[in-house]
């Protein structure tokens, strides 16, 4: 929930000084928070789950709220993104959207079956966070993209 509540809070920012019409340009300390924002929620949705493993607290009903933020989380994120990079068309927003949430739900289908969440050493949760906060600290410090 803290991690949903850091995507959150980083869209809310930068739509508030974006402009809902993406018409304002996002000052560079909103662009350097939101960067933190994202990255500390990548740790605390990683950190979670292996926190409660390890003092052996997890139930189901834990793994379905973590994959329900991580699926709000998904399209709050792609929002907060779309008015980063100042998209103002719906296309490339149904483009980004479906390319932050098909893997996801495809990773979260096939952990359901088969019981594991297997990702190799590179994938897409991982690097892609980190893509993003580069490219969100990048913007802050040259301008927008």
């Amino acid at each position: 929930m803290m991690g949903l509540t850091c995507n959150l809070t980083l869209t809310i920012i930068v739509m508030y000084y974006g402009g809902l019409d993406n018409s304002n340009l996002i000052p560079s300390w909103a662009l350097h928070l939101s960067s933190i924002l994202y990255f500390t929620y990548y740790l605390l949705d990683n950190l979670d789950g292996k926190q409660a493993r390890a003092t052996n607290t997890c139930s189901e009903l834990g793994m379905i709220m973590d994959h329900a933020c991580d699926a709000l989380t998904t399209f709050i994120f792609t929002m907060g993104l779309s008015h980063i990079i100042r998209s103002t068309s719906p296309l490339y927003y149904f483009m980004l959207f479906s390319m932050t949430s098909i893997p996801f739900f495809f990773t979260t289908l096939e952990a359901y079956y088969l019981g594991v969440l297997r990702l190799g050493y590179l994938n897409g949760a991982s690097e892609g966070t980190i893509v993003a906060c580069f490219f969100m600290t990048y913007s802050g410090v040259i301008g927008i993209i």
